[in-house]
């Protein structure tokens, strides 16, 4: 299944998929809404186009729907990674103070124990 096109429209988002390996229709209709951070709803259309009555919550054939689906992901409960996007255009300004210092105790602590291990191999 690949995804051909995806737009907005009215406040409903749509995605086109082909298929080449469905028998019934070669390309589907698909709703989708970001319930919240972590969750996705879809639902399918039965052809290749959107029921007037279908949106991201509908469940049924009566709506034109042939498969509803809520995707939970849970790549994000781990991520170590701020939520936006840092281009570093104010990187000497903020970052220059907090890298050396950062940099002075990395060394010190990397002569300390050294020192520490040559006195025990004495």
């Amino acid at each position: 299944m690949k995804c051909i096109a995806y737009w907005k429209e009215n406040e409903t988002s749509y995605l086109i998929t082909f298929d080449e390996l469905d028998a019934f229709s070669k390309y589907r209709c698909w709703i989708y809404q970001r319930a919240d951070l972590n969750r996705v709803v879809m639902s399918q259309a039965l052809g290749s186009f959107c029921d007037l009555k279908q949106d991201a919550y509908s469940s049924n054939y009566t709506e034109g729907v042939a498969v509803h689906l809520e995707l939970q992901e849970y790549e994000r409960e781990g991520d170590q990674c701020p939520l936006h996007f840092d281009d570093d255009s104010n990187q000497e300004s903020e970052y220059s103070s907090s890298s050396s210092s950062v940099y002075s105790e990395t060394t010190s602590t990397l002569s300390t124990s050294s020192s520490t291990s040559y006195s025990a191999a004495k």
